[in-house]
């Protein structure tokens, strides 16, 4: 079988490593995989996404996204379907349901798998909102809840379309990408042994709740004299988040991170990790 994989990305996001997993399982199982992600703005500079994707020997391409919502990739999609003749197109996110209507056109199986709804602003809620509606023409959506699926049937998916896939990570990528570095001793300098890490990992925006977690510290460590904190990741509310961490009480024991790839290191070296979202 011939799958064509398209990501809205252009870095390793979490939607990302999934793929990444899939299609290194689907490869052993001797399908045919072709990786599909964006290029956005000039030629040339460093693609963490295709780095992983072609480290894993996974055949990865690009389409040149000038600017967002390009309609140009429209028709570099179209000559790629035309090049690869893929069996079944799977899209991850609302642009790749824009192209999977374009491969359904074409008589190509679209498998759409959904990972939720984010809310940074306004245009980002109109192009959810257009990927549900787009969501209806698929052969199968896969969901990563059941409440995702219940949503969708809501919003008028077919339920028999919709089925529920748990996500699911493999440790031995996870630690492929551990590297030599210490988080934990560089996170908490001159703090005392006993001192205890709490962390949150994952994007900074709304649905993820990052702020729930800067004033749950907060107070929680005007309780707890050893309690150090940690955020990895970034996202439109990064800034927002460090203005924030910088007003707290407690700002001289927590550490804003930034992204970082080797999250086996960074789940070590946490004693507490926390999900502020839900």
């Amino acid at each position: 079988m011939r799958l064509l994989i398209f990501l809205d990305t252009d870095h390793l996001s979490g939607p990302a490593r999934l793929a990444l997993d899939f299609s290194v399982e689907a490869h052993a199982m001797g399908h045919e995989v072709l990786m599909l992600g964006l290029r956005r703005g000039p030629s040339g500079g460093p693609n963490p996404f295709r780095e992983a994707m072609e480290s894993a020997r996974i055949p990865t391409r690009l389409l040149h996204e000038r600017f967002r919502f390009d309609p140009g990739i429209l028709g570099q999609f179209r000559a790629l379907l035309e090049e690869f003749k893929p069996d079944v197109y799977q899209s991850h996110g609302y642009k790749g349901s824009l192209l999977g209507l374009a491969a359904r056109r074409r008589g190509v199986a679209w498998q759409a798998v959904f990972h939720g709804i984010t809310w940074e602003n306004w245009r980002v809620r109109l192009y959810h909102a257009l990927d549900v509606r787009w969501l209806r023409r698929a052969d199968e959506v896969i969901v990563v809840s059941p409440e995702f699926g219940r949503r969708l049937a809501a919003k008028g998916v077919g339920p028999s379309r919709i089925r529920w896939v748990p996500n699911a990570i493999s440790e031995a990528a996870l630690r492929a990408n551990r590297g030599d570095d210490d988080p934990r001793r560089q996170w908490l300098g001159e703090a005392p042994d006993d001192a205890v890490l709490a962390g949150v990992i994952g994007r900074f925006s709304p649905e993820k709740a990052p702020e729930r977690f800067l004033e749950a510290f907060d107070r929680a460590a005007a309780e707890c004299p050893v309690l150090r904190g940690v955020m990895v990741g970034d996202g439109p509310n990064w800034k927002a988040c460090r203005t924030r961490a910088s007003q707290l009480r407690a700002a001289d024991r927590l550490v804003l991170a930034g992204f970082r790839q080797d999250l086996a290191a960074v789940y070590d070296a946490l004693d507490i990790p926390v999900i502020p979202s839900g």
